[in-house]
């Protein structure tokens, strides 16, 4: 059985049709891969501030707790996360109901946290938590 000289040819020219949709789907398909990694890990750092936060806020409140306490225990949390270069700040007060509360705030830049963000890039996930004493 012969292969007719027009098969050959078609043959030859497919094979650059498929480099050359080769070429413009593989970097769409690479950084659709990477958009998809990044929102990932954003995502499980915004759900780890969370944590950490509410953790913060938790152990800042009891009555042997701190503001110092719940700095502590946030950045404990946020370390055992692997997030960097977190900003924690806490509020303890009493409120205009007379009941203790406390507030506590993190901000976590993305630069050193991500897996895509440039190191100038300023983006930051910020969390808080607000918790107040039913009792005193």
């Amino acid at each position: 059985m012969a292969v007719s000289k027009l098969a050959l040819r078609s043959s030859k020219s497919r094979r650059g049709a498929t480099v050359v949709e080769f070429a413009i789907v593989f970097p769409v398909v690479i950084l659709t891969i990477l958009s998809a990694m990044q929102l990932f890990r954003f995502y499980s750092v915004a759900n780890s501030a969370d944590l950490a936060v509410l953790e913060g806020a938790r152990r800042g409140l009891l009555s042997y707790g701190s503001e110092a306490s719940a700095i502590a225990a946030t950045k404990e949390y946020l370390d055992m996360a692997g997030l960097n270069e977190a900003t924690v700040t806490a509020n303890r007060e009493v409120n205009e109901n007379g009941r203790l509360e406390i507030a506590v705030e993190v901000r976590v830049p993305m630069s050193g946290n991500g897996f895509i963000v440039p190191p100038v890039h300023a983006f930051q996930v910020v969390r808080n938590c607000r918790i107040s004493c039913e009792s005193n």
